[in-house]
């Protein structure tokens, strides 16, 4: 049996949708629009309820392999992932930001930069 991909994945609190409303936010390179919830007996006035998962998947191809077997540093294995079309926690994380599901802090709280 060989490897086939690896995975890693966390969860995230999603916003309320009771009471709902829309915040402009800002990061370095970017402003956008976000998703909040205000609080409401529902969510126990915090704004989030329930979890949702986010998922990082990194398919081991050929040339992962060998670098994998070459000893090469994660960096190294992150960018060849990458090149191979992985996408990263916070990246599955901005997707959920951008369908409103959650909200960046959020995700900026459970992954890593």
């Amino acid at each position: 049996m060989s490897l086939v991909r690896l995975l890693g994945f966390t969860t995230l609190t999603c916003g309320c949708v009771v009471g709902r409303y829309r915040e402009l936010a800002t990061s370095r390179e970017v402003a956008y629009v976000e998703e909040k919830g205000k609080g409401c007996a529902t969510c126990n006035f915090t704004g989030m309820k329930g979890r949702v998962a986010i998922y990082e998947v990194m398919p081991v191809g050929e040339e992962l392999r060998s670098a994998i077997l070459k000893n090469a540093s994660t960096a190294e294995l992150r960018a060849i992932a990458e090149t191979a079309g992985m996408r990263s926690l916070r990246q599955a994380g901005l997707m959920k930001v951008i369908e409103g599901t959650t909200t960046i802090e959020e995700v900026l709280r459970v992954t890593l930069s």
